[in-house]
Formats: C-alpha cells, sequence, structure tokens
C-alpha cells in the first residue's frame, strides 16, 4: 500500500471512527456490538483502500459497509 493510500485511511478512520460508532450503536442499541462492527467495516475500507481512494463518496462507502454488516 502506498503512503497516499495510508494517509487517506488515515484520514477516513480518524474522521469517521467516532461517528460510525454512533451511528451502528442506534442500529444494534449494543457497545460492543457497535464497536465489532466499526472495527469489520474499517478492516473491508483497509482491504479496499485503492477502490475508496477513487470512490466519489468515501464516507457514504463507509455507512453503507457498516449497515450492511449489522
Amino acid at each position: 500500500m502506498g503512503r497516499e493510500y495510508d494517509a487517506l485511511f488515515e484520514q477516513l478512520y480518524l474522521a469517521y471512527f467516532q461517528e460510525l460508532i454512533k451511528y451502528v450503536y442506534h442500529l444494534t442499541y449494543e457497545k460492543h456490538m457497535a464497536e465489532e462492527i466499526v472495527q469489520d467495516t474499517f478492516i473491508q475500507a483497509y482491504k479496499k483502500i485503492d477502490l475508496l481512494a477513487k470512490h466519489e463518496n468515501p464516507a457514504g462507502w463507509l455507512y453503507v459497509a457498516a449497515r450492511n454488516i449489522t
């Protein structure tokens, strides 16, 4: 993975981790489950960071991925 991808992943993680926790918590009402789902979401994002770098709405991708895991 290149530096630009590392930087993008870090930027997405810092910007959306807490917001995704809140979002998924409102779907599950279980804090531990919400944390695991968001962790899984970011694992998927890391694996597909090359696609996210080209995606028109990476934040939206994260929310959809988290909802789909739920």
